[in-house]
């Protein structure tokens, strides 16, 4: 069993993004080394969520996970065993919001206001597993398991909040002071059961197969459609066992082809009772009738999919291991090729479907297209030098996908941003071509531009070849944020007592949407903050990547157009440099192991984009969540 306590106090993003663009004159401090609130006229602190007792946010929480199982072999080859689990926990959030700080107030809630919400939830898991492995006759080699699993959950959570209080001090501990309350509460449950029959059968470990096949159910999918069955297919072929392969045993160690066929489901992370209608009943306000407020029903959150079923993918992997150079060298080559048909999507809901909650459109789960991946994946890892002091071993990895939508149930998904022949992790926008040149004014003013202006590339457009002003018909697909190669390589080196790890990784091929190339607005608008150093156009600076200052309002439509680079890299990830005592001096001091070590994380990277340098595009652009270097020393102990 494992039990567990928490006590956690959260800060909140917008410290830092909105300091990104605060006005940069005025005091941050007084005198006394208090923040000020709004330290120039009508200016307010981004710091304001650090100022004492205006923002909360505690999470106490408890729970224990408790697991036993039983297990008996009754005769040779053959294994029972049957293991229950169960989880609890118990969750309390307290918030709250005072007046001067920056995070954002529930839009439901007025200023001051305090929320405690209370969470409770149980699981039960329970599996079972009954396996039989014999070996007949010397050379074959039979396998079978069945397996069970089945696991039920519940949660309950109940919110109560209260506006107006006077006194910032109560933070959320006083919520009858309040002039204002609201009250809400949630209950959820689901249900998973499965079941498992695998076959496997093997002829001197050198002709391999094996059939399996799976049959699940989920709770939160539609009548009808809550089972379904996944069937698989693997062979195997040790190639280096023949007796053709007699000559290469001096070095050749090991040389295996798999080939496997199977279908995979996914029941898309859905929450329970998103089949079913979602509506609130709200009984004192919101609607009048005659003058007086009436109750109704208001559909709210998702719509129901009453047709709602599995995504299935249909999967084909080829396979080839190898092992060469007494164990020096090994590794894999794999090909793989993915259908998914059904695939679940979360839609925003068109205005002219009518499904709307307090006025803006639904959302509904649908089986809603069909998709195609396919892609290599190389593994190597080698022993490069292996002596008494020194030891130097490598790891290498490569991948490569490629990913298509080939079918969308009603056609593209422009607000998705869903295209067929399309990755779906696609951008639809403006294509950036530069800046409009003092020299270029007379064919700018074609596109309703002027020199300084954003220059885009435009389609062309009922006959107009593309010269006409911007406008939405000039969006386009700009790239995807699935790199289309995946590069690793991890070196680790022991001498003696030393031990050293380097590894880097690369991304090439993706596109990504940087927050921070936004931040430059171009707008007239004295009290917002722009980027320091940002290298905008000028008479003397045609070059420019960034818009004349002052065109920002103009070119509202097409400005995220800045946003969208190719966000290829290459980053050393961390290094370690550890020393380990040796234990015959450990070991007079009681401890069996020490080791002391310092790990640099994001030590350097390069990105190829140049208008992308100084950020890190590992996490797509994020100016909420930068990536930042770290500096970790550390001991380990064993006794």
């Amino acid at each position: 069993s494992n039990l567990m306590y928490q006590d956690k106090n959260s800060a909140n993003s917008n410290t830092f993004t909105s300091s990104l663009t605060a006005f940069p004159l005025g005091d941050e401090y007084d005198s006394k080394g208090n923040i000020n609130y709004e330290y120039i006229d009508n200016q307010y602190s981004p710091l304001g969520d650090l100022i004492p007792n205006q923002y909360v946010n505690n999470t106490r929480s408890t729970s224990i996970t408790s697991t036993g199982y039983l297990e008996i072999k009754p005769i040779d080859g053959l294994s029972l065993k049957s293991q229950i689990s169960g989880f609890i926990s118990d969750n309390r959030l307290g918030q709250y919001w005072g007046k001067e700080c920056n995070a954002n107030i529930p839009t439901y809630a007025g200023s001051p206001c305090a929320q405690i919400t209370n969470t409770r939830k149980w699981a039960y898991t329970w599996d079972n597993i009954i396996s039989y492995n014999k070996l007949l006759y010397k050379y074959h080699n039979i396998g079978a398991t069945f397996a069970s699993t089945w696991t039920k959950s519940t949660t309950e959570n109940s919110m109560e909040e209260g506006s107006g209080q006077a006194v910032d001090s109560w933070s959320f501990y006083r919520l009858l002071s309040a002039t204002g309350q609201y009250i809400t509460s949630d209950y959820s449950q689901y249900q998973k059961m499965g079941f498992a029959l695998r076959l496997n059968y093997s002829y001197k470990g050198r002709y391999l197969f094996n059939v399996s096949n799976r049959w699940d159910g989920v709770s939160w999918l539609a009548e009808g459609n809550k089972w379904s069955s996944f069937p698989a297919a693997a062979i195997g072929w040790r190639i280096s066992d023949e007796s053709f392969m007699e000559s290469t045993k001096g070095w050749l160690d090991n040389l295996k082809l798999r080939v496997g066929y199977g279908i995979t489901g996914n029941d898309g992370g859905i929450s329970p009772y998103q089949t079913s209608p979602q509506t609130f009943w709200y009984t004192s306000s919101g609607v009048t009738v005659n003058g007086k407020s009436t109750s109704f029903a208001q559909y709210t959150g998702t719509f129901t999919g009453s047709n709602l079923t599995w995504e299935k993918s249909y999967n084909w992997n080829i396979g080839l291991d190898f092992t060469v150079l007494k164990d020096r060298i090994d590794g894999s080559l794999e090909w793989f090729h993915t259908i998914t048909r059904g695939l679940l999507f979360k839609r925003t809901l068109p205005v002219t479907s009518a499904l709307t909650g307090w006025g803006s459109p639904l959302s509904s789960w649908q089986n809603i297209a069909k998709t195609q991946n396919k892609g290599i994946d190389l593994s190597i890892n080698t022993r490069n030098i292996q002596t008494r002091d020194f030891k130097w071993n490598s790891s290498f990895s490569l991948s490569w996908e490629k990913e298509k939508i080939d079918h969308l149930l009603n056609g593209d998904l422009i607000n998705s941003n869903l295209f067929e022949g399309q990755p779906i992790n696609s951008f639809y926008g403006y294509k950036y071509e530069g800046i409009w040149s003092t020299a270029e004014s007379d064919v700018a003013a074609k596109y309703g531009c002027k020199p300084g202006f954003i220059k885009i590339q435009t389609l062309n457009n009922n006959g107009d070849n593309g010269v006409h002003s911007y406008s939405t018909s000039d969006r386009q697909v700009l790239g995807h944020n699935n790199p289309n190669f995946i590069i690793g390589l991890n070196n680790t080196f022991i001498y003696k007592d030393f031990d050293l790890s380097v590894f880097a990784m690369a991304r090439l091929g993706q596109t990504i949407q940087s927050d921070l190339l936004g931040r430059y607005t171009a707008k007239y608008n004295p009290t917002v903050n722009q980027i320091s150093g940002v290298k905008y156009w000028t008479e003397s600076n045609q070059g420019a990547y960034f818009p004349r200052p002052g065109v920002g309002d103009d070119q509202t439509v097409v400005y995220s157009c800045l946003q969208y680079r190719d966000g290829s890299f290459i980053k050393l990830k961390n290094v370690t440099l550890g020393y380990t005592l040796p234990q015959n001096i450990s070991r007079k001091v009681l401890i069996e192991k020490l080791r002391i070590y310092a790990t640099a994380y994001n030590p350097c990277i390069y990105v190829k984009d140049k208008q992308l340098r100084g950020t890190d595009p590992e996490t797509n652009g994020s100016d909420s969540f930068p990536l930042y270097k770290q500096f970790v020393f550390g001991l380990n102990l064993t006794f």
